[in-house]
């Protein structure tokens, strides 16, 4: 069997996806099909949503703004 290839998906993705499976149209499992990921990927990423909702900072797999030097205090 053959390894797959990691996909890396946008934040807006994310967003619509967890967005689409909180609807009830249609199943989690149907909407995570249709999008090509796991069931357990939509999961994540809506709990990933919701502790950035209560914490107001981004969960553990949204890149954090990278810092340059000059803002770091660097001289």
């Amino acid at each position: 069997m053959e390894r797959r290839e990691r996909r890396h998906h946008t934040r807006e993705f994310k967003r619509e996806a967890v967005r689409l499976a909180g609807l009830g149209d249609k199943t989690k499992a149907k909407v995570a099909r249709e999008l090509g990921i796991r069931v357990n990927q939509l999961r994540q990423w809506r709990l990933d949503f919701e502790e950035e909702q209560r914490n107001g900072v981004p969960g553990r797999n949204w890149p954090l703004p990278s810092r340059t030097s000059a803002s770091c205090g660097a001289r």
